[in-house]
């Protein structure tokens, strides 16, 4: 009897570790991608990046707001997961290239 009460207990508990395994490895990671916008697709919601070693990449899930402020050839950085295979945009800036001095009132 206590045999299988002790099978049952280990059985359970296999159970709860594997679903805690399972649980942890849905956690989203946040990655950053930095290059030059080469694609907006407003109606998909997607922009494609150009990074440096000419490697493109799509983000989804842009939201309007973001959308409406790029143009193909901006700098950007993109916070984003990856969910499905594909990179789901959390977030995006536009970023200045070395060497730019930002536009000014005209002071």
């Amino acid at each position: 009897m206590t045999k299988r009460i002790a099978i049952v207990v280990l059985s359970l508990i296999f159970v709860v570790s594997v679903a805690a395994v399972s649980f942890s490895a849905e956690k989203e990671q946040m990655m950053t991608h930095m290059g030059t916008v080469s694609a907006i697709d407003a109606k998909a919601k997607t922009v494609t990046i150009k990074d440096a070693k000419g490697a493109t990449s799509t983000m989804t899930e842009v939201d309007a707001k973001t959308l409406s402020t790029l143009k193909v050839g901006d700098e950007v950085e993109c916070m984003h997961v990856m969910k499905e295979g594909k990179a789901v945009c959390k977030g995006m800036k536009k970023v200045m290239k070395p060497g730019t001095k930002p536009k000014t009132s005209g002071y």
